[in-house]
């Protein structure tokens, strides 16, 4: 589409315009994309994020735990991010749990939901190697090191 037919469309409250480019977090997305060197890439603001998350907190009623469900969107740095602003985890994979642990979300903040029978034997880390060394493992009555993590009913588990 040639600059001479292109539409203008209404600016939108959640992403303003700088001149005829999107912004994001104020920097307008042409300028992220010079910097990512790509197209297309995926990029979002933190700023945006919180005030979501505030806004969600303002509407539920006190006393609810916020939990941020892994499988919407399991980018690492937005896991990461978000794992500071909810209450906890949600995962239902063991990719998920090896995400949430990396975000370093503690293992008694991790929920576990799933199709499958039972936490321990979906979850199951492929390698000690695959764990971070960090508080988030303890010894298991076996003697090796899991993580331990609540299951959706809100046992705690071991996954390993």
């Amino acid at each position: 589409m040639s600059r001479s037919s292109h539409r203008s469309h209404a600016a939108l409250a959640a992403a303003p315009l700088a001149g005829d480019a999107l912004t994001l977090g104020g920097e307008p997305v042409t300028r992220i994309a010079e910097r990512v060197g790509h197209t297309p890439f995926y990029a979002y603001d933190r700023a945006a994020i919180d005030a979501r998350v505030k806004q969600l907190r303002a509407t539920l009623p006190s006393g609810l735990s916020l939990h941020y469900a892994v499988k919407a969107n399991p980018m690492p740095a937005v896991v990461g991010h978000l794992a500071g602003l909810a209450d906890g985890l949600d995962v239902a994979s063991a990719g998920e749990l090896h995400v949430a642990l990396d975000a370093g979300a503690a293992p008694g903040d991790i929920s576990f939901a799933g199709p499958r029978a039972s936490a321990t034997r979906s979850c199951a880390p492929p390698s000690p190697q695959a764990l971070p060394s960090t508080r988030s493992r303890r010894a298991s009555s076996s003697g090796s090191r899991a993580p331990a993590m609540r299951s959706a009913s809100g046992r705690r588990s071991h996954c390993g």
